[in-house]
């Protein structure tokens, strides 16, 4: 396949990353790799399945933004996860992935793509910038920072937290 013809080097190292994260998902999960896949392997609603389930594995595993091994465990000491946002892109470059190599199953098809993808795309961001602000390891360095009214009656460890009443009595 000539997934990346015509291509910067810069993104396809990008898609290499990120099918290298998607392969390891389907080995641990369902034990075959992006290449195997074969047209039963997504029949129906496992396709969705399929997305949903990396969706939850994307929330739930710290990616490491540089220096790990394939079964994405760091080599260096003190690594750097993944934002949000790169990891998000990682979950869209899935679903094309999977789109180029079953162009017709059901769900690509103009009004599923219209209905069913962008809820399922919105529901994955969500979860996986809730799961990142709420975990102890450090994901990037996010350009803004929430304001929060009052901090004091709710669990907010993570990251910088910046409490409005405390700005508005200095």
């Amino acid at each position: 396949m000539y997934r990346n013809l015509g291509n910067a080097d810069s993104t396809t190292r990008g898609d290499q990353a990120a099918l290298k994260v998607f392969n390891y998902f389907l080995v641990t999960r369902k034990t075959y790799k992006f290449d195997d896949l074969e047209i039963e392997h997504v029949e129906g609603e496992m396709l969705k399945v399929i997305l949903g389930d990396y969706a939850v594995f994307l929330a739930n595993t710290p990616i490491p933004n540089k220096y790990c091994n394939e079964d994405l465990q760091p080599t260096t000491t003190n690594p750097g996860y993944l934002l949000f946002t790169s990891i998000v892109s990682y979950f869209s470059k899935a679903k094309t992935l999977l789109k180029e190599k079953f162009p017709m199953h059901e769900d690509f098809q103009q009004e599923n793509e219209v209905t069913c993808w962008p809820a399922l795309y919105n529901a994955c961001e969500k979860a996986i910038e809730r799961a990142q602000f709420l975990a102890e390891e450090t994901f990037g360095d996010p350009k803004i920072y929430p304001i929060y009214l009052d901090i004091t009656d709710r669990n907010y460890s993570n990251g910088i937290t910046i409490d409005l009443k405390s700005i508005c009595r200095d």
